[in-house]
């Protein structure tokens, strides 16, 4: 492909195809006004074994509704949800009950569960539980500390499916807005465990349902053993921080759809199903060395439709990137195609980078100097640099649909081992 179409393709994407992408970190943050009044004391000692928490096998219930928003002093125990057990075998993953949980999404709005008994988390590495969503969702869980620091992650509930949920505690990163004296997460301190639904942000800005909805879980656990590590959330300065290797089976991209047919811009998001096929054969571990091949990768079949862009998003809810000299990550198509890579600052300053994919590549890894990333076409930056202190969000983007003449088809493409490198 010439310079002059490569043109074109940022010209006609701009100013308005890639408003979709931009300020949804802050849908990815659970609010920290909602956190800070809901949660229990803390226990001492974790046994040193797999501990359930809670299997729902009884009426017994450790878990409250709360409501934060549209407007910041809004907070409290949300009286119009229902939090229960159920015996329906079809709401149930394992076993005679699972909770579930009926909410209203408002535009604006944060419901979250709340754990209502002590918890006791020392010498605790991982937590793991199941969850199914009735509606796509985009998912936070965090810890809070007796002094108010929140160490969260985010993540994507597909819609009608169990997925199995498992975070390693290394990955849960210390909010923004609720600075922490030491830094790190003291397990012995912890007040309360929470797990929101952040799409009331969602509702305007990609036209996500709002209403009534239904989660349910089963099966919370937590473990003295860790996962596989899925991020590196320390700072990059030493070699690379791992943004998503896809090992724990964890959603953390949302899929979405841009469309600009009918003159009008639309962003949504997408309804092609997410799912871990097999990943980038001896891809890097965190600690250096590599697979023997395969292991998991991200993998999305989707529709290649005239003036339609489907992209997937990762948001960075904290971390240190300043060290970081380049992007790394690993992908294949089933069929060629344009694609475009952004990352953008927290001031929604955008950076990008074509990539020409063919199918006959298979796995190719890619990697890109930050320096070299350019500003895109609808996008202004003060100094009109990437500062990698300032790193939200990672997106990419299939713009194959949108080429003069581009194939109408159906393609599947798989991401796999991405991640941030310092400098040599």
């Amino acid at each position: 492909m010439d310079k002059t179409k490569r043109g074109d393709i940022r010209f006609r994407l701009s100013p308005r195809c890639w408003s979709g992408f931009l300020a949804l970190c802050a849908v990815l943050t659970i609010t920290s006004a909602a956190q800070a009044q809901a949660g229990a004391q803390a226990g001492a000692q974790a046994e040193a074994k797999t501990v359930k928490v809670d299997d729902f096998e009884d009426a017994t219930m450790n878990w409250m509704a709360f409501r934060f928003g549209p407007n910041p002093n809004d907070f409290g125990p949300d009286m119009e949800a229902k939090v229960g057990v159920t015996d329906k075998a079809n709401q149930i993953k394992t076993g005679k009950g699972s909770l579930y949980y009926i909410y209203n999404v408002a535009p604006g709005s944060v419901s979250l569960l709340a754990m209502t008994r002590p918890l006791e988390l020392a010498g605790v590495q991982s937590l793991r539980f199941w969850l199914k969503c009735d509606s796509p969702s985009i998912m936070g869980l965090a810890l809070r500390e007796q002094n108010g620091a929140r160490y969260q992650t985010s993540f994507y509930c597909p819609p009608n499916q169990w997925q199995p949920i498992a975070v390693d505690l290394s990955e849960l990163t210390l909010a923004e807005d609720s600075p922490d004296p030491n830094g790190r997460l003291d397990l012995d301190q912890i007040q309360g465990m929470y797990l929101a639904d952040a799409s009331g942000y969602l509702v305007q800005a990609l036209g996500m349902q709002q209403g009534a909805r239904v989660l349910w879980m089963d099966d919370f656990e937590h473990s003295p053993q860790p996962i596989v590590a899925t991020v590196t959330p320390g700072a990059v300065d030493d070699g690379a921080q791992l943004i998503d290797s896809f090992e724990s089976g964890v959603f953390r991209w949302v899929p979405l759809q841009l469309d600009t047919t009918g003159g009008q811009l639309k962003a949504r998001l997408s309804d092609a199903p997410l799912s871990f096929g097999e990943g980038a054969p001896g891809k890097a571990q965190p600690d250096g060395g590599a697979t023997a091949g395969g292991s998991k990768a991200l993998t999305t079949t989707y529709k290649r439709e005239p003036g339609k862009i489907q992209g997937w998003l990762r948001s960075l809810l904290a971390g240190d990137l300043k060290g970081a000299a380049s992007i790394s990550l690993v992908l294949k198509t089933s069929g060629d195609g344009l694609f475009l890579l952004s990352v953008t600052e927290k001031d929604s300053s955008r950076y990008q980078q074509l990539i020409e994919l063919k199918a006959a590549d298979g796995w190719k890894k890619l990697a890109y100097a930050l320096s070299d990333l350019r500003l895109g076409d609808d996008s202004t930056d003060e100094n009109k640099a990437l500062d990698t202190a300032q790193i939200k969000e990672i997106a990419l983007a299939d713009l194959t649909a949108m080429l003069p003449g581009g194939a109408v088809n159906t393609n599947t493409l798989s991401l796999d081992d991405v991640r941030f490198v310092a400098k040599e």
